[in-house]
């Protein structure tokens, strides 16, 4: 957030790929809220087990998945880093939808 250039984190200057921002500050504010407030979002009801958390897991889980793959659709580079979010998140989803169907029964 401080550095909207990306420079800082050794990341490519966002006008030469085939991002649509002209910099990295709407990325990291849409990553900021869709990953990391929603996570927490996720925790607090999880804790306290409201009756929505399996299906706020399973959305979790395809937010954080479909970030990724958005990301590895639209940058030229890859990291590791991606597949552990990617698996992380399609291990929420499957978390989710075994939690929804345990309190169907």
């Amino acid at each position: 957030m401080t550095d909207p250039s990306g420079s800082s984190l050794g990341l490519g200057d966002p006008s030469q790929m085939t991002i649509p921002f002209p910099d990295y500050k709407m990325p990291g504010l849409l990553l900021l809220v869709l990953v990391g407030v929603l996570s927490l979002v996720a925790a607090g009801f999880a804790i306290a087990k409201a009756e929505a958390y399996p299906t706020i897991i399973l959305l979790q889980g395809a937010i954080l998945t479909g970030w990724t793959l958005i990301q590895v659709y639209l940058l030229p580079d890859t990291h590791p880093l991606q597949l552990v979010f990617a698996v992380l998140g399609i291990t929420l989803m499957l978390y989710g939808s075994f939690l929804r169907s345990r309190r169907l029964v």
